[in-house]
């Protein structure tokens, strides 16, 4: 069982290897209710409820106590400049945040805090420039928070934290320019970096393994890697985009989580290589767009299906599809436009099925690929569960790589691809009504097409 004391029962989950934040939370807990029974004040022991911070007064109520039940807010209402009275505060069982302090220029009389069982949230502090006042802080029961910090370099404030039970959230701080003082924990439940244009280094996640929720790395305009992240294995969902000086992303190559609910990959302009990606069998959503460095898709190769959608969308140097060549059902939409220097499709070559899903636009869409001149890549496509859209591709000369394909549900639209016969486009049609196809085709724009008119055509006739 456990240990009785002064008719309290402390649970054994403590001996048994517990994480420190339910170790402290119990014991903070237990010395609430013994100081209950026993009539004790409350001065130096425990305050029943929340308490706000806006002014030296309020600090006077609020900092005779080692334990506050509820929420702790800080602001800076008040002119608040440092919190000098609060060092005998140990433990918040709900929320702590300072927040929208422009004056504030020390947190140091919280140097003796050790738990926090909701969230950490720090925002708007411009002019704090060190979180050393949490260095014996061991838990945070709810998320992390650091926003707008203006002033802070590090975080390594936070070396002996070695629980958080929500996500590290780290945005709009524009002096950062190193993430440390994590290397305590080896589990979290997201982490967002987002907004930090001086940050290079993300150290102080090296020991994390399990992320349970989303890795989010946006807008950190001189961060060129993801190196310090090389022992994740378990990771819900990617969001990488926005970042300008990032070339590779090798950091993510332990994971072992097969199946994120997404990977979107966007808006990085130095990104040459998707090496790191290659733990991948199946995702929901994957989006490859606008990486203007990107030559091909290498670091996809055991990808082979997808349970959303799949663009490839505005990568000005992606030549080829070679890397997602194992792919062979997405039961999304599936996109592959604006690739200016895309030449052939033969990365799908075995894809069978393009489901469209549930989404508004059903549909498999190739437009606006430039130097596109045929889709061989799609010779063991069958089915598309909606409408096909062949359009705006300027030398694109044969679509006869389409010859499996015996259903679509939707319509046929094959429009203004100036160097395609007509005939060709009438062929895909004809092949399409000859397997039962009833929907209408739209075909205009290609070579040979009459006066360029718009020629809709009933399947059925």
């Amino acid at each position: 069982m456990g240990k009785i004391v002064n008719m309290f029962l402390i649970p054994d989950r403590e001996f048994q290897g517990e994480s420190d934040m339910f170790r402290h939370a119990e014991k903070a807990l237990f010395f609430m209710c013994l100081c209950t029974i026993a009539g004790c004040s409350q001065k130096g022991g425990v305050l029943r409820e929340s308490c706000t911070i806006r002014n030296a007064d309020d600090i006077e109520k609020c900092g005779s106590y080692d334990t506050i039940t509820g929420d702790l807010s800080i602001t800076g209402e008040g002119g608040l400049k440092d919190l000098e009275g609060m060092e005998r505060l140990k433990h918040v069982f709900g929320n702590l945040t300072i927040s929208d302090a422009p004056g504030l220029k020390s947190i140091d009389g919280l140097k003796n805090i050790e738990t926090v069982r909701g969230d950490l949230t720090l925002r708007n502090i411009p002019q704090i420039e060190s979180f050393q006042a949490f260095e014996k802080l061991t838990s945070a029961g709810g998320s992390v928070i650091i926003e707008s910090a203006d002033s802070l370099k590090n975080t390594g404030g936070f070396r002996n934290v070695s629980g958080v039970g929500g996500s590290i959230v780290i945005s709009g701080n524009m002096s950062l320019e190193e993430i440390d003082g994590f290397n305590g924990l080896t589990s979290v439940g997201g982490i967002t970096l987002e907004m930090n244009p001086a940050m290079e280094k993300v150290n102080g996640f090296s020991s994390i393994k399990r992320i349970s929720g989303g890795l989010v790395v946006r807008k950190c305009s001189r961060l060129k890697d993801l190196d310090a992240l090389k022992n994740i294995t378990t990771v819900n969902e990617i969001i990488i985009e926005d970042n300008d000086s990032l070339t590779g992303i090798k950091g993510l190559a332990s994971l072992q989580d097969a199946s994120p609910k997404s990977i979107i990959i966007r808006n990085n302009n130095a990104l040459k290589s998707l090496d790191g990606l290659n733990w991948v069998t199946s995702c929901g959503d994957l989006i490859i767009e606008n990486n203007s460095l990107l030559k091909d898709l290498t670091g996809l190769e055991n990808l082979t299906s997808t349970s959303g959608n799949v663009n490839i969308i505005n990568n000005k140097s992606l030549s080829v599809l070679d890397g997602i060549h194992s792919i062979e059902r997405i039961f999304g939409n599936l996109e592959i436009r604006d690739n200016a220097s895309l030449v052939n499709l033969g990365g799908m070559r075995k894809l069978v099925t393009v489901s469209c899903g549930k989404s508004k636009k059903r549909r498999m869409l190739i437009s606006g690929n430039d130097l596109l001149t045929n889709l061989d890549g799609f010779k063991s496509l069958v089915k598309v569960g909606g409408s096909l859209a062949i359009e705006n591709n300027p030398i694109l000369g044969r679509i006869d790589g389409l010859k499996s394909l015996r259903f679509i549900d939707g319509r046929l639209m094959i429009r203004n691809n100036r160097s395609l016969p007509v005939r060709q486009a009438m062929d895909l049609r004809d092949q399409l009504s000859k397997r039962g196809w009833m929907n209408t085709a739209e075909i205009s724009g290609n070579f040979q097409s009459t006066n360029g008119r718009l020629i809709k055509i009933d399947a059925a006739d």
